[in-house]
């Protein structure tokens, strides 16, 4: 993994259709290009996956959301530029949590779990074949909702 003190922002002018905000971090799995479309896909998804990591923070505490490369590049392209699709539509995105107590200490990663803010902040793990790739996305004022507006009765 990363140096955790790398940061990268995000500019959704450079090939994006949708914004997230920013990108905090990446460390890289593979290509800046696989990056972007990672990035793209995940604003498509955005609400689902804040929703979930929020609701996932209210019960284990901090963490990281877990999802598949392929997965969440389908999600994003079945959302398509106007924004999400829904489960009903055939959008689905399976997701996991990774809670910050099932990280060995010592563990970088657990370092990054101190340090981000889940009512403003998402801790996305991409797994694919070729290893794991690190995003931490934000939501800005205007642009996508923070993780905290999904209330646990929504």
């Amino acid at each position: 993994m990363g140096s955790l003190t790398e940061r990268e922002e995000y500019s959704p002018g450079r090939g994006s259709t949708t914004g997230i905000g920013s990108l905090l971090a990446s460390f890289p799995m593979t290509s800046p290009g696989n990056t972007t479309a990672l990035i793209d896909a995940a604003s498509a998804n955005w609400d689902r996956i804040a929703e979930f990591a929020w609701k996932s923070y209210r019960l284990g505490g901090p963490g990281a959301v877990l999802v598949l490369g392929e997965d969440l590049l389908r999600a994003g392209l079945e959302a398509g530029p106007g924004g999400e699709s829904s489960p009903a539509e055939g959008g689905l995105l399976p997701m996991n949590y990774f809670a910050r107590e099932d990280i060995p200490p010592g563990d970088d990663f657990r370092s990054l779990m101190d340090t981000y803010d889940p009512e403003t902040q998402v801790v996305l793990m991409v797994g694919s074949p070729e290893g794991e790739q690190v995003l931490v996305l934000e939501a800005r004022d205007g642009g996508r909702r923070p993780p905290r507006s999904f209330q646990p009765d929504q």
